[in-house]
């Protein structure tokens, strides 16, 4: 599984199976792409990023919704990496302080996150987000909601996620963009604290403990057989 939130929520639907027959790997980046660069920031003008593919308005308009709250309070801008398929979402991307530069290959998504102050991640019920993935390895803070296996990915920031339900299996209605708000907030005014923190833990998910746990599993599987 890549996560132990995916773990339960396949042995919800199917069931549970025996403990010796299942491992949790965690998705990993290429840290010769995706890794931190100084970037001094700029209370003046904070870049917000997010990255992915949006086909669904739930993957932005919270994210639009809380930053309309907050556009008299701060100077900022929002950068949307990938690509906006989903009519209703490509209609929130008219925003004056939206830039959204489409679909990006890896190398191009790093260089974009190595550019960024806080990344805001918004997915229901993410079994292990790559988007999130990636900004760790970039030592980018990430604000989003607490779903799916966000607070096992950001064990070390849980205060930067928006409760949404203790349900297993949550639904949009459930994500309130005013509690993400909260948490943007947070972010901005001790910034320098999550920064360290992110880049801190920047070691982790690496590609390369990927492959080794995944070749692991393969070798134990043959050698059972």
């Amino acid at each position: 599984f890549q996560s132990e939130y995916s773990k339960i929520e396949c042995f919800t639907i199917l069931g549970k199976i025996q403990k010796e027959k299942y491992r949790i790997i965690f998705n990993g980046t290429d840290k010769s792409v995706f890794y931190p660069k100084n970037k001094i920031f700029n209370r003046n003008k904070i870049v917000f990023t997010t990255t992915g593919s949006y086909r669904n308005k739930d993957m932005i308009e919270p994210v639009v919704l809380a930053l309309d709250s907050i556009m008299n309070k701060y100077n900022f801008e929002l950068r949307v990496i990938g690509p906006v398929t989903d009519t209703e979402a490509r209609k929130l991307m008219e925003r004056k302080y939206i830039v959204c530069p489409g679909a990006m290959n890896k190398e191009e998504v790093a260089k974009e996150l190595q550019k960024t102050d806080i990344l805001i991640h918004c997915q229901l019920n993410p079994a292990c987000p790559n988007s999130v993935i990636e900004s760790v390895s970039c030592g980018v803070p990430v604000v989003g909601f607490d779903t799916g296996a966000m607070k096992e990915v950001l064990f070390f920031s849980p205060e930067l996620l928006a409760y949404v339900s203790d349900d297993i299996f949550q639904k949009y209605r459930d994500f309130k963009y005013k509690k993400l708000i909260e948490k943007i907030i947070l972010c901005i005014e001790k910034y320098d604290e999550f920064k360290e923190k992110f880049i801190k833990y920047s070691y982790l998910y690496d590609f390369e403990d990927t492959c080794e746990e995944y070749i692991k599993t393969f070798e134990n599987l043959r050698q059972n057989d």
